[in-house]
C-alpha cells in the first residue's frame, strides 16, 4: 500500500503538465475546458486518497511525507500561473506571487531541515490553505468564459456570482497563504538557527 500512495503522488505530479495547458486554453476550447476540470479534479481526488491510504494501512513514509508537499506545490503553482492567462485579473496576479513566494520559502526551510536529517510534516495551516486554494482554483477554473462557444449550465450559474465574492475569496486565501508562511517560518526557527550556528562545509 506504501507504493499506491506514492504512486497517487508521483501522479499529481505528472498530471500538473496536462492541468497547465488544458487550462491555459480552457477560454478558447470547450474541449479543452472539460478536460481541465477532469485533470483537477482527478488531482485533488488522488490529493485526498494518498494520505487516507497512508494513514489506513500505516505505511506513512519519509518520501511521502518529503514529496506529497512538493506536489500540492507544483500543481497550486501550475493551476494560479494558467487562471492568470484566462481571467487576467490583477489580483489573481498577486495572489499567484504569493503563492510562489510561500512555496519557495517553505522548500528552503526543508532544505535546512534535510541538512539535520529531519523530516517535518506537513502543518495543519499548510493543508487547510491546501483546500481552500484548490476548491477556489477549481470554482475559477469551471467558471471560466469562453471566446466564442456558449458556455456549460455550471459556468453560466458561476458567472452570474457578483465579483465581490471572487475577490473576497482571493483574500482570504491571500491571508492563509501568509499565515501559513508565517507559521511554518516560526517551526523552522530553531533549525535555521541551527543551520546559522554551524560551521561551513
Amino acid at each position: 500500500m506504501q507504493h499506491v500512495a506514492n504512486a497517487l503522488t508521483l501522479g499529481r505530479v505528472l498530471l500538473s503538465v496536462p492541468l497547465f495547458f488544458f487550462t491555459v486554453f480552457s477560454s478558447v476550447s470547450p474541449a479543452c475546458h472539460l478536460a481541465a476540470l477532469a485533470v483537477f479534479s482527478l488531482i485533488m481526488a488522488s490529493d485526498a486518497l494518498d494520505g487516507t491510504v497512508a494513514r489506513r494501512w500505516g505505511t506513512v513514509s519519509n518520501f511521502g511525507k518529503e514529496i506529497d508537499p512538493y506536489a500540492d506545490k507544483l500543481v497550486d503553482a501550475a493551476i494560479y500561473l494558467a487562471l492568470i492567462e484566462v481571467h487576467r485579473v490583477w489580483a489573481l496576479t498577486v495572489l499567484t506571487f504569493i503563492i510562489i513566494f510561500r512555496h519557495f520559502t517553505v522548500t528552503v526551510l526543508r532544505g535546512f531541515a534535510a541538512r539535520f536529517q529531519t523530516v517535518i510534516a506537513a502543518r495543519f495551516t499548510g493543508k487547510t490553505r491546501t483546500v481552500v486554494s484548490f476548491t477556489l482554483a477549481f470554482l475559477l477554473l469551471a467558471q471560466v468564459r469562453y471566446q466564442h462557444d456558449r458556455p456549460y449550465w455550471f459556468s453560466e450559474h458561476l458567472q452570474a456570482v457578483p465579483g465581490w465574492l471572487w475577490d473576497s475569496g482571493i483574500i482570504i486565501l491571500m491571508m492563509l497563504t501568509l499565515i501559513s508562511l508565517a507559521d511554518y517560518i516560526w517551526q523552522y526557527t530553531p533549525l535555521i538557527k541551527r543551520f546559522a550556528r554551524s560551521p561551513n562545509d
